[in-house]
């Protein structure tokens, strides 16, 4: 939805690139088929469980998916196999994966030239003017994207930033060389 985060993301990425959007006015797996292949997209942003019904339905091989460069799934844990399957499926297409939250909005991205594992298994690498780190298993974030505050709220903003200006989202996260 719109109304949130990733949908604003996914807008505000559309305008800023000079590309036309398309919308469902509630999902259906048989509708997010039709569209795609009707509209010719390019990109789908969408979470796992958009794309799971695709593949258990077989919409993806009964529609025209080759327009496809890739499938951004999001908004909740992707397992790597879900996303190696939706690639399997799209002949010309990658799937990759995006973490954010309603605070910074997106915080990494896996890119369509990174390795398969990278893609399938990973939220990629920070976005531009991001930066992660964890301590204690435990991810922390800052960068130009990223919220100055709760509103409002002194004592929810002072418990949420670490002394050094460093934003605690409460996820858990592992950063790797890769």
């Amino acid at each position: 939805p719109l109304t949130h985060l990733y949908g604003l993301f996914a807008f505000h990425l559309s305008l800023c690139s000079g590309a036309a959007m398309s919308l469902l006015p509630a999902f259906t797996p048989a509708d997010l088929a039709s569209l795609v292949e009707k509209h010719h997209a390019n990109c789908v942003f969408a979470g796992p469980a958009h794309f799971k019904p695709l593949l258990d339905s077989g919409l993806i091989e009964r529609h025209d998916f080759s327009t496809l460069r890739f499938a951004c799934l999001s908004g909740s844990p992707v397992p790597p196999e879900l996303a190696a399957a939706v690639e399997k499926k799209l002949s010309k297409g990658k799937t990759i994966q995006l973490w954010g939250m309603t605070e910074l909005q997106a915080g990494s991205f896996s890119r369509p030239r990174d390795p398969a594992e990278v893609r399938h298994g990973t939220a990629g690498a920070a976005t531009p003017g991001t930066e992660l780190r964890v301590v204690d298993e435990r991810l922390q974030v800052r960068g130009i994207s990223l919220f100055s505050g709760y509103l409002e709220n002194k004592k929810a903003t002072r418990e949420a930033f670490t002394a050094d200006g460093w934003f605690e989202t409460g996820d858990t996260a592992e950063l790797s060389a890769a």
